[in-house]
C-alpha cells in the first residue's frame, strides 16, 4: 500500500499518526511523509537539523535497527524548486522536508523569521513564506500546488493528514496552529490533485486533554515510544523529565485519534 502523510513538524507523524505509522513501516508499506514546516521554534539552523535527524533515527526504530538514508530532491512541481528528501530502502520511506519558518503555537510566528505562519499565508495576511533553506519563496497558491504535486507522484491509497475537522473550531479547540492550517493547505491540495484515495484526519494536542488513552496494546505502545525517544534525542527542547511531559508528550504518545475520513 502507498501512504502519504502531510503534517506540519518534524515528529508529529510520530505522535499523532502512531501506532498506524509503525505498524504501516513494520510491514514495508510504501511511505512518505512531506513536513511543512522546518519545526524551528524560531531558533537556529541547528536546531531544526537536529530534528530532521530525530525523524530519521526514528523510523530506524520503527524497523529495529539501522538504516541507511540517502539524501535527493524531489520535484513537486515541474520547473519549480526541488524539496530536500532522503530515502531509505526499508521497503520504501521517503522523507521529504520544505522546511517553511515554524509559526509558534499561536500562528504569531517568530521575530527571527519575520513573524511568518502558514496560519497567517492561509488567511491572507502574508502572501509568501520563504523556506528557511533558501529553498524559495512560497504562496498559498504554491504551498498547495506543491503538496498537490507530491500527491501525484506518489499516487497514495492512503493520506493521513492533522486535524483539519477542527481548523475553524476556535481557541476552545486547543492545537498549534501550524497543525491546522497546515492540515488545510493538504486537504484542498489533495482535492486539487484530482487522485483517488482516502483521507483521514488524526487529532493533534486535543487529545491529550478531551481523549481517554486508547493505545491498549503494550507492544505498539512501547514501540511507539521507543521512536519518539529516539527522536527526541536529537531535539533539546524535549525533556522527559519535565513537570509537563505527562500532560503533553506522555499524554499524546498514549492516544492516536482520528477525527474524520474522506475518500476523494
Amino acid at each position: 500500500m502507498k501512504i502519504l502523510h502531510v503534517v506540519a513538524h518534524p515528529d508529529d507523524d510520530l505522535l499523532f499518526m502512531s501506532p498506524p505509522l509503525l505498524q504501516f513501516v513494520e510491514r514495508g508499506d510504501s511511505i512518505t511523509t512531506l513536513y511543512l514546516t522546518a519545526g524551528d521554534g524560531g531558533l537556529d539552523t541547528a536546531y531544526w537539523q537536529g530534528r530532521e535527524q530525530g525523524v530519521m533515527a526514528a523510523y530506524a526504530s520503527m524497523v529495529g535497527g539501522s538504516l541507511s538514508w540517502t539524501t535527493g530532491t524531489i520535484t513537486p512541481v515541474p520547473g519549480a524548486a526541488g524539496l530536500t528528501s532522503v530515502s531509505a530502502t526499508h521497503g520504501l520511506l521517503d522523507l521529504a522536508f520544505l522546511r517553511l519558518p515554524d509559526g509558534n503555537v499561536d500562528g504569531s510566528g517568530f521575530a527571527s523569521t519575520g513573524h511568518v505562519s502558514l496560519k497567517k499565508l492561509l488567511a491572507g495576511d502574508i502572501t509568501a513564506m520563504s523556506a528557511l533553506d533558501g529553498g524559495g519563496s512560497y504562496s498559498a497558491a504554491t504551498v498547495r500546488a506543491t503538496i498537490a504535486g507530491l500527491v501525484t507522484t506518489v499516487g497514495p491509497d492512503l493520506v493521513m493528514l492533522q486535524d483539519f475537522v477542527h481548523a475553524n473550531a476556535g481557541p476552545a479547540w486547543s492545537d498549534h496552529a501550524d497543525h491546522l492550517a497546515g492540515s488545510v493547505f493538504a486537504f484542498w491540495a489533495v482535492a486539487q490533485a484530482g487522485t483517488h484515495a482516502v483521507v483521514t484526519a488524526w487529532e493533534g494536542y486535543q487529545a491529550g486533554a478531551s481523549q481517554a488513552a486508547n493505545i491498549s496494546n503494550a507492544a505498539l505502545l512501547a514501540a511507539k515510544q521507543a521512536a519518539f525517544a529516539a527522536y527526541y534525542a536529537h531535539d533539546n527542547q524535549i525533556n522527559p523529565a519535565g513537570a509537563d511531559w505527562s500532560s503533553t508528550y506522555g499524554a499524546w504518545l498514549q492516544r492516536a485519534c482520528p477525527t474524520g475520513q474522506y475518500i476523494f
